[in-house]
């Protein structure tokens, strides 16, 4: 069964005065809308809502991700196929989209065109006057986070943050010329750190912990990141802590070390995750 309002549209966006509560419908999806048919995990901005979508049968939760979100924010399973969703769906990135609320004609503009996770809903921000959307995400590089910025309108995303460090919980500063994140590398746990918006990406300056008395930053080693592949041909990631004196051609035991997945990923780095930071810290 279905139940659309009449005409076929099954979401709508109001326009209300909190003092009389008088409201009008400002815009409605289309009939079968493969897009903007269960909004999930919503920002405003400006007369702009950026809301996530993920296609049943593609992204994390139509393959049974983390919390089995089964697809959240995206068409219903039973809404008929179109050549939109029939597209949509070979698509296996969770996306951001955009949507000026204001226009009757509207139609959504996807934002995360590069293609990577994008987490859960730490993992994005908008900026104090509404004009961009950050989000934190493996695209470009698959073994970490970085940040990218794009207009809240829509455009090409931008790499805000760089480097061989994890970059999560994107925080625009109200100025509007800074970004702080939670950040760490090979040696540094997770730190707070501030990046200069601008043209180019900038340096980071770590603000806090701005030191670390007894902490073994010189114990630690660089993992190297070595690829092996499975008997079916799938590659897998691994991470190889090798001790600083191991001489040339020197044999020695190995631990290896198996954490849970598929959905997690251990990094070169400091996790963001709690478990995931000690178990870093052991393998160190």
């Amino acid at each position: 069964m279905r139940a659309t309002f009449k005409g076929g549209s099954t979401i709508a966006f109001y326009k209300a005065d909190v003092t009389t509560g008088d409201a009008r419908e400002t815009w409605h999806n289309r009939p079968n809308d493969a897009i903007v048919a269960n909004p999930g995990n919503v920002r405003l901005a400006g007369d702009r809502v950026i809301f996530q979508f993920v296609m049943p049968g593609g992204g994390r939760g139509g393959r049974g991700g983390r919390g089995g979100r089964g697809g959240r924010g995206a068409a219903a399973p039973e809404t008929p196929a179109t050549p939109e969703s029939e597209a949509l769906a070979k698509d296996e990135w969770d996306r951001y989209y955009t949507l000026n609320v204001m226009d009757p004609s509207a139609r959504p503009v996807m934002l995360t065109t590069t293609d990577g996770l994008i987490e859960n809903q730490t993992s994005i921000a908008v900026s104090a006057d509404g004009k961009t959307f950050y989000y934190s995400t493996n695209a470009k590089d698959i073994e970490r986070r970085h940040i990218w910025a794009v207009p809240a309108g829509g455009g090409a995303p931008a790499q805000i943050t760089t480097g061989e460090g994890v970059e999560t919980y994107p925080a625009p500063l109200a100025s509007g010329k800074y970004l702080a994140t939670l950040s760490a590398s090979w040696n540094m746990p997770q730190s707070l750190g501030v990046w200069k918006i601008g043209t180019e990406a900038s340096a980071q300056k770590v603000i806090f912990p701005t030191s670390r008395p007894g902490f073994p930053t010189d114990a630690h080693v660089k993992p190297e990141i070595v690829i092996t592949k499975a008997a079916d041909g799938l590659e897998i990631h691994n991470q190889l802590f090798l001790p600083k004196d191991l001489k040339p051609g020197e044999r020695r035991p190995a631990i290896v070390f198996v954490h849970g997945g598929p959905v997690r990923q251990m990094m070169p780095a400091y996790h963001y995750m709690q478990f995931y930071h000690w178990a870093y810290g052991i393998n160190e």
